[in-house]
């Protein structure tokens, strides 16, 4: 087969232009790709910047091996091959939006660095090839050389700062002793002062990135001051201090602002945007008539485009939290002439958003009403993609409301105050502890409390009446519901500290529950003779009503597997039936006097979604792992966890601690 003369031309004719252009089109689209990590929580996107990461690099170090193979014996005026070698060196550098596209990147920086240092040898090998001594580019490509050198350099010390060992040892040096933050004013706080506290936060609680266990000095400094804060301004300085811990992990940024007192790297910045305008100026007015057209237009794009990237990332470096807060310390009146400048200028150049503000939602009823395809789903286990396709198939996105996080501020304020009191009753009301009761009756188990009563708010969801199931505190419960529902059965990254479990995956604690839970409704919605239409099996409300009717597939105590367990053995389903008929015939009991009866529905959603919410802050302050996310649009009981750090509770976080 012949291949189009316009496809031979470019592999053969202008591989070399192709592959180095390729380079630099890459490195730009990873500039602007990689900051969306922040805010961005879908998998293919995720998928997207890791295959742009990944061919950045591939296409920079193959454009090198071809200049090295293209090496002429004897030195020529017309090749400006070598030239343009250092500049895949700065590519290879990385730009400044991201060094690490995963945080076991920092832990290998020896690894990356050994790389780094052959890419410069194999630069050096290409000089050497070309007799770079005896060309008349010299002094320019030795600039550019210089700078990709440094961009290297300053890869690696990031990488390295950002490394878990390096944290540990930067956690033990720093001062527990500092003195609590005065209370704010009226409990608001403007942007600088959002900026500046997120910062301090971070300095003390930079140990999270490495599930560093806080000791009481550490622990709750802060808590009069978080009390006093409204509830938006709690979260928008905690998305502050993730922010900088983002920034930290996987940008080169903390390479620059590491060192408060040396502005070695700041300078740098600036002198390397100088010394790449001063090659384009020497490039510009030297003389050309050697070299082919083509070879010019892509030596500009090259000199253009790492001047632009060098813009960008000066901009970035200007127009940013760190800046804000080193303008903080300074005089009043620069503090008052600057910041403002700085402050429109950072709304500019950056996105004012540093998470996904989504949860992620799955239901077991939903997913057991869709097909199956049983023959697949050994093979699909076996080559761990059964899962992926269900998170993709089975999952979507909640917005994270007001009410929600006014509920676990709530939680966690009452779990402070009873911790300070010494009262481990947590002040539960009796509708509260009512409903614990009923599940403890089950199980004392956490993972299998929180599957029973998954199932069981979705019957009671499904079947309450509309303007019920409208309210704010219902829609609570259903999204907590089915955020913890989504560790439980599909999330395969986040590790458990619970009793007895420390160290597994949350999906592993409970998988056999999960399964034969699954296997009974499936089998249930699914019988040929249910008498269940098959355009009704779509409908939960439908399903709901059934199971809440007692319509489901019991077990066969005479059918045997043969493994000898009965069937559904370990399902959760008739218990999460009976606990939604108790919660549903407490629930349409009659009213107590002076209520009526749409008041006490109201009660219950309220009740429902404290007890959902102690149970995530519960599998917040026992979830590790979770900090992995800050790049792939962040997990809201990080925030959840990290404000009971602020709140100073101390044995809550603790690992040993029961449910």
């Amino acid at each position: 087969m012949m291949r189009p003369a316009f496809i031979k031309d470019v592999l053969v004719k202008w591989n070399i232009q192709f592959y180095v252009m390729a380079s630099l089109v890459f490195q730009m689209i990873l500039v602007f790709l990689a900051p969306m990590r922040r805010w961005v929580n879908n998998g293919f996107m995720y998928l997207v910047i890791w295959a742009v990461y990944l061919l950045a690099s591939f296409f920079s170090t193959f454009a090198l091996s071809l200049i090295y193979n293209d090496a002429p014996d004897e030195v020529s005026e017309s090749n400006i091959f070598p030239f343009w070698a250092p500049f895949l060196l700065v590519h290879l550098g990385g730009p400044h939006t991201i060094t690490a596209l995963a945080m076991e990147d920092n832990n290998l920086w020896h690894r990356h660095l050994l790389t780094q240092v052959v890419q410069i040898c194999s630069v050096s090998v290409v000089f050497y090839q070309y007799k770079i001594f005896q060309s008349e580019w010299l002094l320019p490509t030795a600039i550019v050389f210089v700078i990709g050198i440094v961009k290297c350099v300053e890869r690696i010390i990031s990488l390295q700062l950002a490394s878990f060992n390096f944290v540990r040892k930067s956690i033990r040096r720093q001062d527990s002793k500092k003195p609590p933050p005065p209370p704010p004013a009226a409990g608001v706080l403007d942007d600088y002062e959002t900026v500046t506290w997120g910062y301090e936060f971070y300095q003390t609680f930079k140990g999270f990135i490495i599930d560093h266990t806080f000791t009481q000095d550490e622990c709750g400094r802060e808590k009069e001051w978080f009390s006093k804060l409204s509830v938006e301004n709690a979260f928008k300085v905690m998305e502050t201090e993730l922010n900088f811990m983002y920034q930290a992990m996987f940008t080169k940024m903390i390479a620059v602002q590491y060192w408060d007192n040396n502005y070695f790297w700041c300078l740098w910045r600036f002198v390397c945007d100088g010394l790449l305008i001063t090659v384009a100026v020497i490039f510009f007015c030297h003389s050309k008539h050697n070299l082919k057209p083509t070879d010019i237009g892509i030596t500009y794009c090259l000199l253009g485009g790492q001047v632009v990237l060098d813009e960008i990332a000066l901009l970035h470096l200007i127009f940013s939290h760190w800046t804000i807060v080193k303008i903080m310390n300074t005089k009043e009146v620069v503090r008052n002439k600057i910041l403002p400048l700085i402050n429109v200028g950072l709304k500019v150049v950056t996105v004012d958003k540093c998470w996904s503000e989504k949860i992620i939602q799955y239901s077991l009823v939903k997913h057991s009403l869709a097909g199956r395809l049983k023959c697949a789903e050994p093979k699909l286990e076996f080559y761990s993609l059964k899962d992926v396709i269900d998170s993709c198939v089975f999952t979507k996105t909640a917005k994270v409301g007001r009410r929600l996080k006014e509920l676990v501020v709530e939680d966690i304020k009452r779990k402070a105050e009873a911790e300070t009191n010494n009262n481990n009753n947590n002040s539960q009301d009796v509708g509260n502890q009512t409903i614990m009761d009923i599940m403890r009756r089950h199980t004392s188990e956490f993972a299998t409390c929180v599957l029973i009563l998954h199932v069981a708010t979705e019957i009671c969801y499904f079947t309450a009446a509309t303007e019920e199931s409208q309210s704010d505190d219902a829609k609570s419960c259903m999204e907590i519901s089915q955020y913890l529902a989504h560790l439980l059965v599909l999330e395969g990254k986040i590790t458990a500290a619970l009793p007895g479990s420390i160290g597994m995956r949350f999906k592993d604690i409970c998988w056999e529950h999960v399964r034969d839970t699954f296997d009974q409704l499936y089998d249930t919605f699914h019988q040929p003779d249910s008498g269940i239409p098959c355009w009704k099996r779509t409908r939960r409300q439908i399903a709901c009503e059934d199971l809440l009717n007692g319509k489901y597939i019991r077990c066969n105590e005479e059918e045997l597997e043969n493994n000898n367990h009965k069937k559904y053995e370990k399902s959760v389903l008739p218990e999460a039936v009976e606990l939604a008929s108790a919660i549903m015939s407490r629930q349409y009991a009659d009213p107590e006097p002076g209520n009526n009866t749409q008041q006490q529905r109201q009660e219950f959603w309220k009740v429902l979604s404290e007890v959902w919410v102690e149970l995530l802050v519960y599998a917040s302050a026992h979830c590790r792992g979770d900090i992995y996310y800050l790049n792939k649009g962040g997990q809201f009981y990080t925030f959840v966890r990290l404000l009971m750090a602020h709140f100073g509770l101390e044995k809550s976080l603790k690992a040993d601690r029961p449910f």
